[in-house]
């Protein structure tokens, strides 16, 4: 029975420790989520920016595919033409 007196003691004596530890964790992982959460708005507020760049580079990249196809296509009737036509027209 003086066992189990002296281990409530104990323990009594220690759960305001603990109970100060945890609450002191707890506001350490309560900031730490709060800057997570700032940090994800930021980044949400960036995304559209980045967004919009790669839409402009992806149209770029279309574009210049576009006119390197003209380009192979011109150069290839004038190969076609320049068979056919025969010698004296060829440079």
């Amino acid at each position: 029975m003086q066992q189990m007196v002296q281990l409530a003691d104990s323990f009594a004596s220690i759960l305001p420790l603990m109970t100060d530890q945890l609450d002191s964790r707890l506001d350490e992982e309560e900031y730490t989520l709060a800057e997570l959460g700032q940090s994800l708005g930021e980044v949400g507020e960036a995304l559209p920016a980045y967004a919009q760049a790669t839409s402009r580079l992806v149209e770029t990249g279309r574009l210049l595919a576009w006119l390197v196809a003209g380009i192979v296509g011109l150069h290839g009737c004038y190969l076609m033409l320049s068979v056919r036509m025969g010698r004296r027209y060829s440079v």
